[in-house]
């Protein structure tokens, strides 16, 4: 047994039951396969509960703490980073897929970064009754206001390409430009707008209903 082995084994220390499982797991004394990944779920469902998010987006440095029972001390955001690499390869169960889905998982960060935008940016247009938040906006800890003018210098490049594609000229690149499964998410989302209308006083015309869309992406 190799030392690091061994000194996993000294009790002189108090350590959690999932913490001495995922050492074991990370100096392959034991097979992975079973107990560390219901351990993962387990902890990926608890830290979900706590932070009451719907999105499995856990930075990787992220440890449970010690009094989560027997998740307590488990290195969730090594583990969710795991699961996105061994999906990226190819070798992920289906049905480990299905069940990491079914929590929120987002198989990228760039996706995760791109969910927690819509989600926001729908709160957002919902209170203010339109989409155009300053740069410098932050709505519940999330710079709004930057993911924005990024969705639609994003949504602009897709344009711009589009119409370069519909007129027979080359397109340079698509770096930068929006994919456009993310411009049909928009349509649900607010994009940038004019704020309501108001009507001039003693005005006889019937107000126009404001129609809030997605910020564009």
């Amino acid at each position: 047994m190799s030392g690091a082995a061994a000194g996993v084994l000294r009790f002189g220390k108090e350590r959690g039951p999932a913490a001495v499982l995922a050492q074991f797991v990370r100096l392959r004394v034991i097979d992975p396969e079973g107990p560390y990944w219901r351990c993962g779920i387990e902890a990926a469902g608890r830290w979900l509960r706590e932070n009451g998010n719907g999105v499995l987006r856990v930075p990787y440095t992220v440890v449970t703490p010690e009094d989560w029972g027997g998740v307590g001390g488990y290195p969730l955001g090594r583990w969710i980073a795991d699961q996105r690499r061994s999906y990226a390869a190819g070798p992920l169960e289906a049905g480990r897929v299905v069940e990491l889905e079914q929590l929120g998982m987002v198989w990228s960060e760039q996706d995760a970064a791109w969910a927690d935008g819509i989600a926001v940016a729908q709160q957002y247009a919902a209170t203010h009754g339109h989409f155009l938040p300053p740069t410098t906006a932050v709505w519940d800890a999330h710079p709004i206001g930057v993911w924005a003018k990024n969705a639609r210098a994003a949504a602009h490049r897709a344009r711009e390409n589009e119409e370069l594609r519909a007129a027979g000229r080359p397109v340079r690149s698509s770096a930068g430009a929006m994919p456009e499964a993310r411009q049909s998410a928009t349509t649900t989302t607010p994009p940038p707008s004019s704020p309501p209308r108001q009507e001039e006083p003693g005005a006889t015309m019937p107000r126009r209903p404001h129609t809030v869309t997605p910020a564009s992406q």
